[in-house]
């Protein structure tokens, strides 16, 4: 397995023979077979199928988690804090070395920021939890001081297949219901399992790839009906 970092796909170009990828930094490669694993703000599916905001639904609230020191949070325990719309917890374990901090809130509309624009993200969820109670004030600190950050919308992604040509998307990429059990109720599939799908059985020979990636993809949607 290869890996590289620091670089991002800014083009496809396929062909009868395979697929040609270039990439922002590095040069031009190609392969048999692209899978996009990269997320709710696939920048494979953005080349391959159009832009996010055709194809993603909001259906109304927003998640962040970070790390915070490991002595501030309880012993092995995890602890809640709940009122109309927000959400907040904390939690160890003893498979981590930092404790973990939850918030979740609601939202009619979907705000308006970039995916990777930190310090705005933060700042909504502090306006998201102004006035709260409980532990939230040293929670919204720790979000501060956090190095490791995550946050998103929650969020759909609706498309009438996971295949063209070529290129197929698994995981967050294709199906996202972005940490939404509960919310709707669906489910929420992991990159793992649709990557190692795809990749097992369209991987298997290079002829026909798109017949297989077909086949693969109806089975795994009757399953998330």
């Amino acid at each position: 397995m290869e890996y590289l970092f620091g670089d991002s796909v800014t083009a496809l170009d396929e062909d009868g023979a395979g697929i040609g990828v270039t990439f922002q930094t590095g040069p031009p490669r190609r392969f048999d077979l692209v899978i996009g694993a990269d997320g709710l703000h696939s920048n494979v599916r953005r080349l391959a199928f159009g832009e996010e905001s055709r194809i993603t639904e909001f259906i109304g609230a927003y998640l962040a988690v970070f790390a915070m020191p490991a002595h501030d949070g309880p012993d092995g325990e995890a602890r809640a804090y709940t009122a109309p719309g927000r959400t907040a917890a904390y939690y160890t374990a003893a498979h981590l070395d930092e404790a973990r901090a939850v918030l979740i809130f609601r939202r009619d509309r979907a705000h308006d920021y970039h995916h990777r624009d930190i310090p705005r993200q933060k700042a909504l969820v502090r306006e998201a939890f102004a006035g709260a109670g409980w532990e939230v004030p040293r929670l919204l600190d720790a979000m501060d001081a956090a190095s490791a950050f995550y946050f998103d919308s929650i969020t759909q992604v609706r498309m009438d297949g996971w295949s063209r040509g070529r290129v197929s998307l698994a995981g967050d990429a294709a199906m996202r219901e972005s940490r939404s059990r509960g919310l709707r109720g669906g489910p929420d599939q992991g990159t793992d399992d649709g990557l190692n799908d795809l990749s097992d059985q369209a991987l298997k020979e290079h002829q026909g790839c798109a017949g297989q990636q077909s086949g693969q993809e109806l089975g795994h949607r009757y399953t998330l009906r």
